[in-house]
C-alpha cells in the first residue's frame, strides 16, 4: 500500500538549530527572489508574520515562523518557497532515511 505522503527526511532536529533566529520585525528581506515578491506573510501557513513572532531564516533569505518552518523541515530539506537545499547550503550532510 503506498502512501500519498513522502516519508519524514529527518532534516528539522539537525537543520533548524543551525538557522538563525530572529522577530519578524528583524527577518532578513529578499532582494534577490524573482519568483516571490511577498515578503510580509509566511509562505508556508500563509498568514502575516507579526512583529513579534519568532521567525526562522533559511540561507536563500527567505523566512518564515519559526514552528512552520520546523515542521515543514520535518518533510523536505528544501527551502518551501525557491527550493534551495538548505543542507547543502550549510554544508550539512544529513543520515539517510529507512526509506532510502
Amino acid at each position: 500500500m503506498s502512501s500519498l505522503h513522502s516519508p519524514p527526511c529527518r532534516a528539522s532536529a539537525t537543520l533548524t538549530p543551525r538557522l538563525p533566529r530572529c522577530r519578524g520585525a528583524d527577518r532578513p528581506t529578499v532582494s534577490k527572489c524573482a519568483k516571490h515578491d511577498d515578503d510580509e506573510a509566511c509562505a508556508i501557513c500563509l498568514c502575516e508574520i507579526a512583529e513579534d513572532e519568532e521567525v526562522i531564516a533559511l540561507p536563500c533569505r527567505h523566512s518564515y515562523h519559526a514552528r512552520c518552518v520546523g515542521d515543514w523541515l520535518q518533510r523536505s530539506p528544501t527551502c518551501p518557497s525557491c527550493s534551495l537545499d538548505v543542507a547543502k547550503a550549510l554544508d550539512i550532510e544529513l543520515a539517510p532515511t529507512a526509506a532510502e
